[in-house]
């Protein structure tokens, strides 16, 4: 790991140093919700690449899905 966020080719801009430099500390978060949010984003997708839906509506869709997510794993 160590030397791939010490590697030059990805360390170009001001922003790719953040990133790389946040790899020394970052870690996976684990949350109970993630699954369900996981299945928002890729029905999503799905239903503008393959069902037909704008991206505004799809979005719309997701954010109502997500925000269910989250009341449920907060106990709203």
């Amino acid at each position: 790991m160590a030397d791939l966020v010490n590697d030059s080719r990805f360390r170009q801009t001001n922003n790719d140093r953040v990133v790389m430099d946040s790899m020394k500390v970052a870690h996976p978060v684990s949350w109970i919700g993630w699954p369900e949010w996981n299945k928002a984003y890729t029905d999503a997708l799905h239903r503008v690449t393959i069902g037909g839906f704008s991206a505004e509506d799809s979005l719309a869709q997701m954010i109502k899905e997500l925000n269910a997510v989250i009341a449920k794993q907060i106990g709203k």
